[in-house]
């Protein structure tokens, strides 16, 4: 099933790690994309049934060495993502419905922090909302 060589990034470090593609792991490719979607059924069984739209949130790249050696910033990122969809609701006087997953490996399996964020796309408005 192969297997990914991590390498230290330092030049002076020759440091590796092999990492094996088996059965069960989220590194295999077939048994990750089952687990994957294993995951996104779940969670679907539990979301409203409404429109939903996705949104990406990522930081120049300059900062992601700042992130990765101080990993609680995953969650600011995940904070200010939030922040900034919900504050848009609240002057739009709507409370949305959201999700987010943090992900910090893009698909080239290089470091890249990022956020993936769901709202709905729509809401309660104040109105609704004092009508329930």
């Amino acid at each position: 099933m192969g297997w990914s060589i991590w390498r230290c990034p330092n030049p002076q470090c020759n440091s590796e790690k092999r990492v094996k593609f088996t059965c069960k792991s989220r590194s295999c490719p077939h048994c990750g994309v089952k687990a994957c979607l294993q995951w996104i059924n779940n969670t679907l069984a539990w979301l409203p049934e409404v429109p939903w739209q996705h949104i990406t949130f990522t930081m120049p790249c300059e900062y992601w060495p700042i992130i990765r050696a101080n990993r609680w910033l995953l969650g600011e990122m995940n904070r200010l993502a939030a922040d900034v969809i919900l504050t848009i609701c609240r002057d739009l006087n709507i409370t949305p419905g959201v999700f987010t997953a943090i992900h910090t490996w893009g698909r080239d399996q290089k470091w890249h922090p990022h956020i993936h964020f769901s709202t709905t796309a729509g809401g309660i408005s104040a109105f609704i909302a004092k009508t329930l």
